[in-house]
């Protein structure tokens, strides 16, 4: 499963936890409610949950350990508790970006080991002013 289709379904769940009546009300979640939630694995779960984080969507509250299940074993589980600080419905993900002549040049040069400024012309499709700069 990409990294967006899990991004997307935590995305929806955290929205369905948060808002009520169209308004946002903070909240907690933990990682196996999620998890469970979802139907995806702790891991994947676990990774767009610490990037909410980093970019400041959800905090943590506390770091929970658990015993391993039933018929599974190895150390205990980090069950961590969040918290909801900003809707999630307002996140824009992968926005485009706009590539530049000097950007596809820079990737070209680091590809290229022997070129002309002919060759730069006809391979990034920028004026030859540009690539003189």
């Amino acid at each position: 499963m990409s990294r967006t289709k899990v991004l997307d379904a935590v995305k929806v769940e955290l929205a369905t936890l948060t808002v009520r009546d169209g308004r946002f009300s903070p909240a907690t979640v933990r990682l196996s409610a999620v998890s469970e939630r979802t139907k995806l694995a702790r891991r994947r779960v676990l990774r767009v949950l610490d990037r909410l984080v980093k970019d400041k969507d959800l905090e943590v509250v506390a770091e929970d350990m658990t015993p391993p299940a039933k018929g599974e074993h190895g150390r205990n589980r980090r069950d961590t508790i969040y918290r909801v600080i900003r809707d999630i419905r307002l996140r824009r993900d992968y926005q485009l970006k706009n590539i530049t002549c000097r950007d596809k040049i820079w990737s070209t040069l680091r590809v290229s080991r022997r070129f002309t400024q002919s060759d730069l012309v006809r391979l990034t499709e920028c004026s030859e002013g540009v690539v003189k700069e």
